[in-house]
This record gives structure tokens, C-alpha cells and sequence, in this order.
């Protein structure tokens, strides 16, 4: 071979190997490479032993049950694992629901700044973060807060690894962290203008105990919001495979035992809080948080060859493929665990567990009753008593065609005068940082959707606007409800941009190139219609309140226009009467969105879901066009 030639075949493998070895496999937020895998603050030679140390206190129960050795028994399991979760799953150790069209950085951040939003903070204000692990969710909600975020951890390693990607962001001035343990709190009685936890709590021996030092941190009238990892009701203490995946979870999350989710609002009350607010984030319309576990066995066995390769020749520390092993095994559980039984008549064994067996439950606690911010969840809306309008509301656009209404009067009238028009009612609060932020898309969509009418209240303006909010119901802002023909049709609360204009689009009148679709006759009409153009029918069948029918809505809507002469796209509600309903259940629908593809009068496919991808590529496909 000569120089050239070698030289070549040199550098291709070299640029192969860093390839493999340095960058594939890693997440998309890089914290560590494969090659600076460690054991957190336990010596190289120590992991090993330190690993089976871990495993054997699950092998010895009554251990796990002395509350004097959970933290050391924590400590030990995130000195292990800190390296690997930095290196394949981000900067951020907690999982997020899936938001189509967002990568998963985009949808973790997202679900970050949803809890500073929940507790109502103002820039400068101090919160705090109740096991922060290396920082990812308080560097998120520093940027988006601008509050000063104090962070606590037990592990020391995460400390210093949290001060390092601080300080790389530029946001070390509003981020401080802390090693402690977040049972006994080095901070003083009510020092803390909020706190939020994602995820932590689970690790505390006791609740009962965390959340009374979060309350004792807080300042009187604070808010605190808690993601929890909770059992559902599906859990059946009795079957061998709930326990085994309970038990499967736990060994891998070091988790001294998980909750019901009926015991967190109790335990909160029992320490003092205000139960405000329980939420399921684990339901529709939110895609499953689970879905990111799904990395498939050739991308597990690239990464387990991987760090078995690294561990052989030294670089990494003799016990870390257990550890990796370890973590695979209870991503399975937590995947068996979370995961939907298939409604598919095809598939007759499902899964026992449930959707809800493993839930997200965030639960929002002021620490004393205040008369600021006390909610009354079947009376009052949750409003602070501020007379001012949210910032980016107060002063109206020539152009802007958004309603303010004043009373149950003016909004009634404002609903008879839109008659059979599609009417959206933003409820805001002067105090919400969530309202002034979702208002300018409302006003951008009443510049260009002229067959909707757009309305705000402002909830805390006087007490005639409360008392509109208390007739509709209204708990929480921002707050949106869809109504036609003076019927209310719909409502969402806590919505982004993208949800807002997916609801609009769906539950609004201008379908594009969308034929809609009331009864069989319909249905059997469009079908004769094609027969001579012998175009492909794509039939989009959902549910008037489906939030994953929703979600897709504007991706059909774009494609009608853009396959206007090949495709005739139609869409049928199958809640929308009983002729529909029939149609359903003759085409054996049972799950939604359904899409079923006809041609020449014949179903000749369907696709279930909500994928935009996955939808295209089946249309696609069934275009004659081969998709790789």
C-alpha cells in the first residue's frame, strides 16, 4: 500500500472511531463524552465495589427501610450514574411528555419553565430547586425567569458538575448551588419566594418529611410545584408483574419506595400547604413521556459494546457496564410500566399495568392561606387581586381584532352577536406571566383568521369579570374555551402557541381543502365522486375533544393544499352523531386519530396516530411513491 493510500485508510479509521466513541450515541444537550465516563466522586478502582454495594441493598429490604440510609444509598447511586445519564440522555435527569413538531431538548425545556410559569414569579425573586441534580431545569428557568435559582443536591460530584455547566452558560450570577440533603435544609425559615422539585422527592425515605421543609423555606403565601412519580389506581398490589416492574423501577432509580398518587395532595396538606391544584400530565392530549425510552436494541448495543470496549482497555472504571446494564433493564420496566395496553383487536395480550400506572402528578401548594392567593377550586378562579392589565394586553393594535369583554353581560352579548362562528375566550390574570406571553399569538391569529372571533378577560379587573370567571368555571389562567352557537365546545388551559393554533384550525370553519364529513352518506358520496378521478381519499376520523386528533389537524390542513390534485383529504368526528359513531365501529376504528386511505371505493390501508412524519410517509406510500 503506499503513503497515500495509508495515510488515507489511517485517518478514515481514526475519523471513524472518534465518531463512534465521541459523538454517536450522545444527547442531544451534551454534558460528557464517552471517554469521560467516572464514577462521580467515588475513585476509579472503588466503582465496582461501590456498585454491588448499591445492588446489595436491595437484596437486604429492611436496610431500605431505615430513613437513616436512604441518602447515603442516593449519594452512592448518582456517583454512579451521573456520567452515563449526562453522556446518553442530557443535562437534564427527568423525563417530559413529547411535544410533535419539537425536538426533545425543546420539549424538556419546555416542561422546565411550565413549573416557574405554575408559581407565579417575578424577575429577582429567590426560588428554590429541591434536588437539582447537575442543573439542567435551573438553568432553563433561570433564562426564562430571570429569578435567582438556588439548587440543592446531595451529591457532591453534581455540585461541582452543576457550577461547571453554570458557569459555560453564563448564568452563574442567577444560578447557586448547594450540596445537602433536602430533608434538613441548610437555609432559613421563610426565605424563598417559591420552589418547584422535578422529579427528587421520589428519593426522600418519607414525603411527609421533604415537604415540610420546603414549607418551612417558604415565605407565607408562596407557591410550590412538585413532578411526581406516582403508582395510578391500575397498580394491583397482587399481580407479580406490577410488582416486578415496581420492584424493576426502584432497584434502578434508587427510589426507597414509590407513592400512590392519592398519598401526595394528603401528605402536603398534612405538613401545612394549601392544595391548590393535582394534575395527571401523563394524559391525553400529552404524548407519551415514555417514548424517548424506545432507543432500540442495535442503539442499547452500540452503546453497550461501547462502554464495554472502554472499560477493557481502561478508560472507563471496571463496574461501569453494570451500571449501564442496569439502567437499560429499568428503562424496559419503566417503558412495561407506563405503556398503554393496545387497543388493537389484532394483538389479544395487553398490557395489565395501564397508561396510568406510572404518572406524572404535579401539585401546586401556596405554604400558608393568603388572601392574594388562596383558590377555593369549586368557587373561585385563581386570581391575585390586581386591577392592571397583563403586560401585552393592555394597550390594543390598530389592527388587532381581540375583544375585551367586562361582564357576564358583554360576554354574552359577544357570543350572540358571533352567532354560528367559531368564538375563543382567553381568560388571563394581570399577575400571569403565561398570559402576557400566549396573548400576541392570540392577537397575531385574529389578524389572520377572519372567520373567528377572539375575546379576553381579565379576571382579577373587577368583580364583575371574577364573577364571569366563577359562572365558567375558570381555576386557572391562561385559560382558553371554544365556543359555538353560544355552546361551549371546548377548553384548555396552560396551552403553548402551537396548541392554540391547532385548536382554532380544528374546531374552527375555514377547512381549506378539508372536505368535512357528517353521516355514512357523506362519507359514501365523496367515495363515488373519486371513483373516475381515481384520486387517493384520505379519510381523517377523530374525536371532537382528541388532543392528539388535534395536533395533527394543521398538518392535514397543509397537506390538502400542497396535494390538492392528487389527494382528496376529508375528516369525520365520530362523536359527532350516532350515524358517525355507526361508521366507526363498521370500520372497526378504536383508536384515534385513525386515517383510512381509499381508492377506486376501497379501503385499502390505514394508519394509526399522529405523527406527522409517519403520516406523510404512509400517504406517500400509498401514492405509489417509495419511501425509504
Amino acid at each position: 500500500m503506499d503513503p497515500l493510500a495509508l495515510f488515507c485508510t489511517v485517518a478514515l479509521l481514526g475519523g471513524g472511531v472518534y465518531w463512534f466513541v465521541c459523538i454517536l450515541g450522545s444527547a442531544e444537550q451534551k454534558g460528557k463524552r464517552a471517554v469521560e465516563l467516572s464514577g462521580g466522586s467515588i475513585s476509579a478502582e472503588n466503582v465496582q465495589d461501590n456498585y454491588n454495594e448499591y445492588w446489595s441493598f436491595f437484596r437486604r429490604p429492611k436496610e431500605i427501610e431505615k430513613a437513616d440510609k436512604v441518602p447515603d444509598f442516593v449519594d452512592t447511586f448518582y456517583n454512579l450514574v451521573t456520567d452515563i445519564y449526562e453522556w446518553g440522555w442530557g443535562q437534564s435527569f427527568h423525563f417530559s411528555p413529547s411535544i410533535p413538531g419539537k425536538s426533545h431538548r425543546d420539549s424538556t425545556r419546555l416542561h422546565e419553565e411550565m413549573a416557574v410559569d405554575l408559581i407565579d414569579v417575578k424577575p429577582g425573586d429567590r426560588i428554590l430547586d429541591v434536588g437539582c441534580g447537575v442543573g439542567g431545569p435551573m438553568r432553563a428557568i433561570a433564562a426564562h425567569s430571570r429569578t435567582n435559582v438556588v439548587g440543592i443536591t446531595i451529591n457532591e460530584y453534581q455540585v461541582n458538575r452543576a457550577r461547571l455547566h453554570n458557569k459555560k452558560a453564563g448564568l452563574d450570577s442567577l444560578c447557586e448551588v448547594v450540596c445537602g440533603n433536602f430533608l434538613e435544609m441548610p437555609f432559613d425559615d421563610n426565605s424563598f419566594d417559591g420552589a418547584y422539585s422535578i422529579e427528587a422527592t421520589c428519593h426522600a425515605p418519607k414525603l411527609e418529611e421533604v415537604y415540610t421543609e420546603v414549607f418551612r423555606v417558604l415565605k407565607p403565601g408562596a407557591l410550590y410545584v412538585s413532578y411526581e412519580w406516582v403508582t395510578t389506581d391500575k397498580y394491583r398490589g397482587e399481580d407479580s408483574e406490577h410488582v416486578e416492574v415496581i420492584q424493576g423501577i426502584e432497584r434502578g432509580d434508587a427510589l426507597p419506595g414509590l407513592r400512590s398518587y392519592s398519598d401526595i395532595a394528603e401528605t402536603a396538606r398534612k405538613v401545612g400547604f394549601e392544595v391548590l391544584k393535582e394534575k395527571d400530565l401523563a394524559k391525553p392530549p400529552a404524548n407519551p413521556w415514555w417514548t424517548r425510552l424506545k432507543m432500540g436494541r442495535i442503539a442499547y448495543w452500540r452503546n453497550h459494546i461501547l462502554v464495554t470496549v472502554l472499560a477493557a482497555v481502561g478508560i472507563a472504571p471496571k463496574g461501569t457496564v453494570d451500571v449501564h446494564e442496569m439502567l437499560f433493564k429499568t428503562a424496559d420496566y419503566l417503558t412495561r410500566g407506563a405503556k398503554p395496553p393496545s387497543t388493537l383487536p389484532s394483538i389479544p395480550k395487553t398490557n395489565p399495568i395501564n397508561s396510568k400506572y406510572l404518572s406524572y402528578n404535579p401539585s401546586f401548594f401556596p405554604k400558608r392561606k393568603s388572601p392574594l392567593t388562596k383558590l377555593d377550586t369549586i368557587s373561585h378562579p385563581h386570581f391575585t387581586v390586581k386591577a392592571t392589565a397583563a403586560a401585552g394586553t393592555k394597550k390594543a393594535d390598530k389592527d388587532e381584532r381581540v375583544l375585551q369583554v367586562h361582564s357576564i353581560e358583554e360576554f354574552d352579548e359577544a357570543l350572540r352577536m358571533a352567532k354560528n362562528k367559531l368564538v375563543v375566550v382567553e381568560y388571563a390574570a394581570s399577575h400571569s406571566i403565561r398570559s402576557s406571553k400566549i396573548y400576541p399569538f392570540m392577537v397575531d391569529l385574529s389578524r389572520t383568521c377572519s372567520d373567528v372571533e377572539f375575546l379576553l378577560v381579565m379576571g382579577d379587573e373587577s368583580e364583575k369579570t371574577r364573577a364571569l370567571c366563577q359562572r365558567e368555571k375558570i381555576e386557572q389562567v391562561p385559560h382558553f374555551s371554544f365556543y359555538k352557537s353560544m355552546e361551549k365546545i371546548h377548553e384548555e388551559e396552560g396551552i403553548g402557541p402551537d396548541e392554540l393554533v391547532g385548536d382554532v384550525l380544528y374546531y374552527g370553519d375555514n377547512h381549506s381543502a378539508v372536505v368535512q364529513l357528517h353521516s355514512r352518506e357523506d362519507v359514501e358520496k365523496l367515495i363515488e365522486d373519486h371513483k373516475i378521478d381515481h384520486k387517493l381519499i384520505v379519510l381523517d376520523v377523530g374525536l371532537k375533544h382528541c388532543g392528539p386528533c388535534v395536533k395533527v389537524y394543521p398538518t392535514v390542513l397543509k397537506l390538502s393544499r400542497q396535494m390538492l390534485d392528487t389527494v382528496a383529504f376529508a375528516r369525520m368526528n365520530g362523536d359527532e352523531n350516532d350515524s358517525c359513531m355507526e361508521f366507526l365501529r363498521d370500520m372497526n376504528v378504536v383508536e384515534v386519530p385513525t386515517f383510512l386511505f381509499i381508492r377506486d371505493g376501497e379501503i385499502c390501508g390505514r394508519y394509526v396516530g399522529s405523527g406527522k412524519g409517519e403520516l406523510i410517509g404512509e400517504i406517500l406510500r400509498y401514492q405509489g411513491v417509495r419511501v425509504t
